[in-house]
């Protein structure tokens, strides 16, 4: 299937890396507004239950918190996984895109965020945001909460164990249940590694539960055609088939399995 990308030539100051791009017909294209563009590095990604049930996007760079935020305001999606660190290797995979104290108020662009609360839930964090956008791209007084969900996976390693991946695949669905059927937000440095891991587990997930069975390589081949080179390397590849199966062995989950099916 041949798809046209995006020309990397033609926003270079809004791509982290010029060989990770999005196709035009999968790219969730910004409301043009007056001197603002409305190209951004994402995708949206089809789920097992839902057309356009992920958007896949690159970390913010300095120059592209705005767009995000306008993007996550635009297609009003409320649920948000962030898979790396601000900095990795010693250089910058995310530019700081939300307030750091709790109550702290911050504005991006053309949308308001405000840290209302942050949990740590063992390997991960739990953050909710209270979103406000402008009188261009909002109403005055409307607020929406996104909830972000924040796990340190290392680029060039896994997490701390499959458990703790579980356990976060787990509470974003559930945040998800309570959001309708907006597109979850997944992002890491690249927009391309471990979100595409983390996309094609998490479909694999609600397959499983639904129909009792699972294909990896198939669920990557498919998302691959919404982003190119999603699930990066053979690591990546053997890590999504690990939290799978300790999915299917773990006892307790196996019986809710058992229940499901």
């Amino acid at each position: 299937m041949e798809q046209d990308f995006v020309k990397a030539h033609e926003h270079p100051s809004k791509n982290r890396y010029p060989d990770h791009l999005p196709y035009v017909e999968f790219m969730p294209c910004l409301k043009p507004i007056e001197r603002e563009g409305s190209y951004i590095n994402a995708s949206f990604i089809d789920g097992y239950k839902h057309h356009r049930a992920y958007i896949a996007t690159q970390a913010p760079l300095q120059s592209t918190v705005g767009d995000m935020w306008r993007m996550m305001w635009e297609v009003k999606s409320k649920v948000m996984v962030l898979l790396c660190a601000f900095e990795e290797d010693g250089h910058e995979a995310c530019h700081p895109f939300w307030p750091q104290n709790e109550g702290d108020t911050a504005k991006y662009g053309r949308v308001t965020v405000t840290l209302q609360s942050e949990i740590l839930m063992g390997n991960f964090a739990s953050r909710t945001l209270l979103l406000k956008g402008d009188q261009v791209v909002g109403q005055e007084g409307e607020g929406r909460v996104v909830t972000q969900f924040h796990i340190d996976w290392p680029e060039h390693s896994q997490p701390v164990s499959t458990a703790s991946v579980l356990e976060l695949l787990d509470v974003v669905t559930k945040a998800q249940m309570n959001s309708g059927t907006r597109p979850i937000t997944v992002l890491c440095n690249d927009g391309v590694g471990r979100t595409g891991t983390f996309i094609c587990l998490h479909s694999q997930l609600e397959r499983l539960k639904t129909e009792g069975v699972v294909d990896f390589f198939q669920a990557v081949k498919y998302a691959r055609i919404h982003r190119a080179g999603l699930v990066q390397n053979a690591e990546q590849y053997a890590y999504g088939h690990e939290v799978l199966a300790d999915f299917v062995h773990s006892y307790d989950n196996y019986a809710n399995f058992k229940e499901l099916v």
